[in-house]
């Protein structure tokens, strides 16, 4: 896992594939890792960006 910082605030993010970006988002009790098959199932044809809301 990756991470940014914006505005003092810690972002942590997976990311796979290039291309046109993809941005998944999760829902209030998960996280990036809920995401992980289909980042793996676009990485071929898109950039696809997870990240864990804080």
């Amino acid at each position: 896992m990756d991470l940014v910082e914006v505005d003092g605030l810690r972002i942590g993010y997976r990311q796979a594939g290039q291309g046109r970006p993809l941005v998944l988002v999760h829902g209030a009790v998960a996280d990036s890792r809920d995401w992980q098959h289909q980042l793996e199932a676009f990485a071929g044809d898109f950039r696809v960006v997870a990240w864990d809301a804080p």
